[in-house]
Formats: C-alpha cells, sequence, structure tokens
C-alpha cells in the first residue's frame, strides 16, 4: 500500500436511516474528509430494506438490503474503481441473508484491502452468527473495537490474533465544550436524559419507576426520554412501548416530571439536549451490548452517568466516571440520582473524570486514529498467505491453444481415457465421454473467429467415428467403454452418457465447417433423440437440451427438437421444484459432479422459448451452486468428488477436478452472454484461473507447452496424471473465456444472423 490511501470508501447503512451505526458512518465520514478532502473519501450506502433512501451526494453507491446481487454488484465496482481501502460498518442486521451474510458475497469478492469496525462483537454467537464472523475475520486487514472487552473476545471467542485488532472509541462530537458545573444542588435544574432509538430493552420503565423518590428529593428534577421507536419495532409493533412508558408515567404520578420527545436527533441536537442536562441514564436491560453511541456521547460531553452493567458501561465507567446500578431494579436508580443531585463534590469529579476520557474520544482524533490505522496497513495480505498462487498482471490472461497432450492421446481408434502422468493408459482403453468431449472440443476450435487455422480433421473424423461406432443402431443407445483392442464393456452406457453424446453430436454438427461430417453428426444426433423420452437422469436432460440448443437458428433444427427440449426443460423444472428448500436451491438433494449443466440448460433454453421465468430459474440455481463453490476468501473451488454431497451434510472439499471447473466457466459464460451482467464474466474468469493457480494449494493444474492438464487436486498435492477429460476440459474452459472478449451474443441472437 502507497505511504497514503488515496481513497477511502465507508460501506454501511448510511443517513437518512435512523440508525446509531448510520449516523457513526456519517460521522466518520465527515471526520475523514476534514482532514483529507471530500474528493478522497466516498460512500456505499446500504438502505434499511424497507423504503427507497435518498441518500447525500457522497454515496456513490446503493446496495439494497434484501437485494443479493447488489453486493456482489459493490465487489466489482470497488475493485474496478480507483477506491484503495474499504472500512465497513458491522452490526447483524443492517445486511440482507441469514445474520447479515449477504456481506460475505461483497468481501469474498473485494481485491482490495479492508477494515471492519465490529458494532457487535458477541461471546455466544448462533452459528450463522459464527459463520458470518469467520468469514469476516479471514479475509480482514484489520477489526476495529470499541473497548478492551471487544478485544479480548476477539482473542478468546473467535482466535483473532492480537496484530489484526485495533481498538479505537466510539467518536463524539467535536463541539463539546461544557464546563462543570458548580452550582447548588438546588440551583440546578435536576434534568435527567435517556436519549436514542426507543425499544423494551432499554429499561426505561425503571427510571420512571424511581422518579416518585427523586422528585421528593429534588422537586425540580425532570426527566427527557428523548428519540423515535426504533423502525424495526414500530413496523411490527407500533408505539405500544412507548404508550406503555406513558402510561407508567401517570400512575406513578410523575406525569409532569416527564417529557417524551419523539424524534431522532442529529448531531447538534444531540449536543444540545446533553449540555442542557445534569445526569444521563442508560438503563439498559442486556448486559451483551459491547458499545454504546449514547453512552459515549454522555462521557464525551462530561455528565454524570448511571448506567446498568451491560459490557460497553462496565468499562466505560470504571474510575468513578459514573455509577453502575442493578439491572432491572429503579430503587438503586433512585439512589443514584439523588446522591449526584444532591452531592456537588461527588457529582463533580464523576463529570471531570468522564471529560478526561471524553477528549481522546472527540471525532477529530478518532477520524485521525482511522486514518492512521489504513495509511500504515501493510500491503494487502497476498494470496499466498492463504497457500494460494497470488494472481496479479497475469489475472485474465488465457493461454496459447496447444493440441499437443491431446494428439498425444489420440490413436487411430480415438483418444484414450487415462494417462500415466503424461503418457497414454491403453490397459484402460476408451470410453464414449472422452470421445464426445474431444468431438466438442474440435467444434469448438472450428468455430472460434480468435484462433489460427487449425487442421482438425484428422482428429474430428477419429472422435466422430468412435461415436458412430458407439451408437447401437438396433437399440438406439449408445455404448460407453471399451477395451484397448476393440471390445465394447457393454451393451449401453448410462443416460448420462447418452446425454453427453447428443450434446456433443449437437455442438459439433452446428460448428463445425465440414459439410458431410455435420451432416454426420445430425443424422446420429436424430437417431438417438427420441430415447430421450425415457431418460430419468437430470444431467442427461441437461447435456441433451444443451445438444437441441446448439442446433437452434440452424436448417436442422425442427418441431420435434423443439418438442423435445420443452418436455426436457419442463421436467427439469418440475424436479427443482421439487427438490428446492429455504437455502437449497437445486435440482436435487444432493450435489454430485457437473453441476453447472443443469442451471446452464435452462439460460440457453429460455433464449430459445424466450421465458423470463426459467432464464431466472437458471440464474438463480447458478448463482446458489456458485455460492456453495466459493470460499470465504472469494476462490473458486469446484465441490469434491470424495461423497455426494447431500443437504444438511458436510460438503467434501476435494478431490478438486477440472471438469467441474469446466462445467463452471461454461455456464458462467452463457449466463453472461443471456443477460449481459458482468458478475457472470467476472465469475467466469475466477472460475477459469483456477487452473491457473487460483486454488487451495496455488499450483497450476495445466502445462501451456503442451496443453495438457492434471488430473485434480488432493488435499496436499497434485495429481500429476493428465487423462483425457482434464486435458479437453482445460481446453474448452479456455475456449470459453475467449467468448468473454467477443460481443455478447446470446442464443436466440446467434439464431438470427446465422
Amino acid at each position: 500500500m502507497p505511504d497514503r490511501a488515496k481513497t477511502i470508501a465507508i460501506l454501511s447503512n448510511y443517513v437518512p436511516i435512523q440508525c446509531g451505526i448510520s449516523t457513526f458512518a456519517k460521522n466518520l465520514y465527515e471526520s475523514i474528509s476534514r482532514q483529507r478532502g471530500t474528493s478522497e473519501v466516498v460512500v456505499i450506502g446500504v438502505d434499511d430494506g424497507q423504503d427507497p433512501q435518498q441518500f447525500p451526494s457522497e454515496v456513490v453507491l446503493q446496495i439494497s438490503k434484501n437485494k443479493r446481487l447488489d453486493y456482489t454488484r459493490a465487489a466489482d465496482y470497488i475493485n474496478s474503481s480507483n477506491i484503495d481501502v474499504v472500512c465497513i460498518q458491522h452490526e447483524y442486521g443492517i445486511y440482507g441473508g441469514v445474520a447479515g451474510d449477504y456481506l460475505l458475497d461483497t468481501v469474498s469478492r473485494l481485491r482490495k484491502p479492508f477494515v471492519v469496525t465490529l458494532h457487535t462483537v458477541l461471546d455466544s454467537p448462533s452459528a450463522d452468527q459464527r459463520r458470518v464472523m469467520a468469514g469476516l475475520i479471514r479475509r480482514a486487514e484489520k477489526l476495529v473495537v470499541m473497548s478492551e472487552r471487544a478485544v479480548g473476545m476477539l482473542k478468546e471467542v473467535y482466535d483473532v490474533p492480537a496484530w489484526q485488532i485495533s481498538m479505537i472509541h466510539h467518536g463524539v462530537p467535536d463541539a463539546f465544550s461544557i464546563t462543570p458545573d458548580v452550582r447548588s444542588p438546588f440551583g440546578i435544574e435536576g434534568k435527567m436524559l435517556t436519549f436514542g432509538l426507543l425499544s423494551p430493552d432499554k429499561g426505561i420503565e425503571n427510571v420512571i419507576k424511581a422518579m416518585p423518590r427523586i422528585v421528593e428529593a429534588c422537586p425540580r428534577a425532570h426527566y427527557q426520554i428523548v428519540g423515535a421507536t426504533h423502525p424495526h419495532i414500530k413496523a411490527e409493533y407500533g408505539e405500544a412501548y412507548r404508550d406503555s412508558l406513558q402510561s407508567l408515567a401517570r400512575t406513578t404520578g410523575v406525569e409532569k416530571h416527564i417529557e417524551f420527545v419523539n424524534r431522532f436527533l442529529n448531531p447538534c441536537e444531540i449536543v444540545d439536549y446533553l449540555e442542557q442536562a445534569d445526569i444521563y441514564v442508560t438503563p439498559y436491560l442486556k448486559k451483551e451490548q459491547i458499545t454504546s453511541g449514547t453512552l459515549a456521547y454522555a462521557i464525551g460531553s462530561g455528565k454524570a452517568v448511571i448506567s446498568t452493567p451491560y459490557w460497553y458501561a462496565e468499562e466505560l465507567l470504571v474510575n468513578e466516571r459514573g455509577v453502575i446500578v442493578p439491572t432491572g431494579q429503579s430503587e438503586p436508580i433512585a439512589d443514584a440520582a439523588i446522591r449526584i443531585l444532591t452531592n456537588d463534590e461527588h457529582r463533580l469529579t464523576m463529570q471531570q473524570r468522564a471529560r478526561e476520557l471524553g477528549k481522546s474520544m472527540s471525532w477529530r482524533s478518532v477520524g485521525a486514529q482511522y486514518l492512521r490505522m489504513m495509511e500504515d496497513m501493510e500491503s494487502k495480505r497476498s494470496v499466498e498467505d492463504f497457500g494460494l498462487l497470488k494472481i496479479t498482471q497475469s489475472r485474465r490472461h488465457v493461454p496459447e491453444l496447444n493440441l499437443s497432450h491431446l494428439r498425444r492421446m489420440t490413436d487411430e481408434t480415438g483418444i484414450l481415457q487415462h494417462a500415466l502422468y503424461n503418457l497414454p493408459r491403453y490397459a484402460e482403453g476408451y470410453c464414449l465421454d472422452d470421445n464426445c468431449r474431444a468431438l466438442l472440443l474440435t467444434g469448438m476450435i472450428s468455430s472460434s473467429t480468435d484462433l489460427p487455422p487449425i487442421d482438425l480433421d484428422d482428429l474430428s473424423s477419429k472422435y466422430l467415428a468412435f461415436v458412430a461406432y458407439a451408437l447401437d443402431n438396433r437399440a438406439h443407445r449408445f455404448r460407453n467403454f471399451m477395451s484397448y483392442s476393440g471390445e465394447w464393456l457393454e451393451n449401453e452406457g448410462s443416460e448420462d452418457s447418452q446425454g453427453r453424446a447428443l450434446w456433443s453430436l449437437g455442438g459439433f454438427a452446428a460448428r463445425t465447417s465440414d459439410p458431410s461430417q455435420a451432416r454426420c453428426a445430425s443424422a446420429l444426433f436424430l437417431e438417438a433423440l427420441p430415447a430421450t423420452a425415457k431418460w430419468t437422469s437430470p444431467r442427461a436432460w441437461a447435456y441433451a437440451i444443451l445438444g437441441i440448443t446448439e442446433f437452434f437458428g440452424t436448417a436442422t433444427f425442427h418441431r420435434e427438437m423443439e418438442e423435445r427440449c420443452e418436455a426436457l426443460t419442463a421436467q427439469l423444472l418440475e424436479v427443482w421444484r421439487a427438490s428446492n428448500r429455504p437455502q437449497w436451491n437445486w435440482f436435487e438433494l444432493y450435489l454430485s459432479y457437473c453441476n453447472a449443466r443443469m442451471p446452464q440448460a435452462l439460460i440457453r433454453s429460455a433464449a430459445i422459448f424466450g421465458d423470463p421465468e426459467i432464464e431466472q430459474i437458471g440464474l438463480q440455481t447458478l448463482d446458489w451452486l456458485w455460492r456453495q463453490q466459493c470460499d470465504s476468501r472469494g476462490f473458486f473451488e469446484p465441490l469434491g468428488c470424495n461423497w455426494v454431497y447431500y443437504r444438511n451434510q458436510s460438503k467434501p472439499r476435494f478431490d478438486q477436478q477440472p471438469v467441474e471447473v469446466c462445467a463452471s466457466v461454461s455456464a458462467c459464460v452463457d449466463a453472461w452472454h443471456s443477460t449481459g451482467d458482468p458478475i457472470w464474466k467476472d465469475r467466469a474468469w475466477q472460475a477459469y484461473e483456477w487452473f491457473l493457480g487460483a486454488n487451495p494449494l496455488g499450483q497450476r493444474l495445466c502445462d501451456p507447452s503442451t496443453g495438457g492438464c492434471f488430473d485434480g487436486l488432493h488435499e496436499t498435492s497434485v495429481n500429476q496424471n493428465q487423462g483425457a477429460e482434464s486435458t479437453i476440459s482445460f481446453l474448452m474452459a479456455t475456449l470459453e473465456v475467449s467468448r468473454l472478449k467477443q460481443v455478447r451474443q446470446s442464443v436466440q441472437e446467434k439464431a438470427k444472423v446465422m
């Protein structure tokens, strides 16, 4: 990082939202911008999920709280902007999702360093709260807390290293200039004050119950309860709590001594109210409050304070800066208030000690501390800190296409399945699946406009001949496995292998420049297509849909294909509706292999039929799958194949295989071509970079000098064999990302120009 951060972004909910954190963010913005200039500080504002907000001019981007895609778009905006560092204000309730986990979508994609100010730190978090906190901890450069207790909790509960934590007090207005009150107790007004958003956990009823005794000792005593009802409380319960407090004031006979001000105060008004107060009271009922802006303001203004023992108060009010009273009781509040109002020495000592601490809490001082912290941060921890390869200028670089290893794996029969290191393993023979993939690859190369002419006839003719030989003309089914001696090892392949055959035949027929081979592939496709009516595998349906959509816009596309595509799409939607659950937006109750092909098929099908609902389901399921395969550090991790990942069970991280990565790259590219949303373009690149080293071991999986690709990523090593599936997956993914540099064109648009 340079000597000083050039542009700082504050990410938070923000004024005019009525919330202590939005006010904090506004004050922090003003403090930093006064010291650095407004051109060097911007805000990314999160709305409250209710009414549209008219944010002030410093807000350069708005996140809709409950719109998940906004969070990834925010990260993309930051990554592409001149913002150098981000300061995130965190509290679970201000962000969307479970325990505010939508924020993880932002931080997982950020490529700029960021710090997080933690307004809430829990000693017994729920599983979801801990998950969110862990995601922030793993990615943040610094965590800022406002009390020493919070520092200890981060170390003990969350195992955060000391170097990652900064303790900076909550800021208070620079305008406080209050001199200690030296008048006699009967000369002062006896004003008591509580301000802030009103909610039942504030415990204000206990102060009202104490007022009869306080008024008896100090007849001029007056208690101001200032603040609007918390918006979430008001939305659900209306003004029930405020009404109950007013009723209590009447029944206790102190109605004339209590004033309710139903307004959310701006900072200037807070200063005015505090200057007129003699005692500030925070009678909160919950101890688990690690900070309180209102209490910080009271200390900063040099007020005598009465408080219940919540965490922040216990720390701030030591050394006679205030009086701690038991939670939920009125008599101790009365005792403390009477002593403060009738004992000059006691009150003045308390005020003086509060003011001494308050000097270090001015917003000028707090803003300067934030600036020093951000300017002194070292360059953002590189991804090597997580065992990953650092990708800087090499990002979005596509290696030159090299078919050397593909040719090495291909003999006169077709492409062999497996390799021993980089040599063909003859003993394990051939399979339809790999010859189909290889056939589709040759079609993709043939149709690419970014490559010089490549003579592929020797390869494509072998692969197509293998696929033709695999089709049993009597059963209209494909066989899959063949020995090296040329014997079929089964009478019929799986439905998934049948589907892959249709997909490759359709893709090759639509792309090849050889008319004879195109006719052959089309004929094989049409012969095998009717069998799809009896299939039960959702992946096989998806492969068939992908194959059919390749023909769309060509002379070969006809009514039978359209009807089959429509039927298969309906079946895929039906299983999605049957399996879709909260937190499990998927087609099956498990994830296994080549998962991205199912949402990709819906995206392709939607383009043919012009159905936005189908497209939306495809995009939503692909987005959900992406989040299952994106770790908290923002790196793509394809689902491991060590076991099937069932809903509510543990997720396998290893072994990670190239075929999964290729499927994700391809689906994201199609999503971008369909929608134009840059998030899919970025995700396609992000997945592709897994081959280049953006993976848990930081190891390249591809060999650009030959075009070969290793067979997978184990937990501690790379599988050094370079089989056909892995190599073809890498080559196909390379061709797919090259489409990102082309003019965006959907399936439907493509058909119009054919």
